[in-house]
């Protein structure tokens, strides 16, 4: 009888690789499934603040320009906010774009990570399985 019991296998639920392996591939999928909102919502932010810098922009030139004005009329001219602001939001919209690139490269990398664990917990429980 104990030679029964040694041969019969354990049930699947009780390996600890199944539970790594379905709590894993739930991960990635639902990370598959989140991917395209994610990409979208960064989107959606990183767009407001490329809005957001060319207002400003927008802004120190309209500045610039009535500065110019008033000194070309003999006025005095007042000139609030930096001149130079182009040169500062082209830089920052770079930064904008590198942050968009970094975090899909994030997702993927995640991505990548639970797939890894789900293939290697797989191959753990089907060696457990087998031997």
């Amino acid at each position: 009888m104990n030679t029964d019991s040694a041969a019969q296998k354990p049930p699947l639920a009780e390996s600890p690789w199944f539970w790594l392996a379905l709590f894993a591939g739930m991960a990635l999928f639902a990370l598959v499934v989140i991917q395209g909102k994610y990409t979208r919502r960064q989107g959606r932010f990183d767009q407001r603040y490329v809005d957001k810098l060319e207002a400003q922009q927008h802004a120190a030139h309209q500045r610039q320009e009535l500065a110019t004005q008033a000194e070309q009329s003999g006025g005095a001219a007042v000139v609030v906010g930096p001149a130079e602001a182009d040169d500062a939001n082209e830089s920052e919209k770079e930064g904008v774009r590198m942050n968009e690139a970094r975090a899909r490269t994030s997702l993927i990398s995640l991505m990548v990570v639970a797939g890894v664990v789900v293939s290697l917990a797989v191959v753990m429980l089907v060696l457990r399985r087998t031997s």
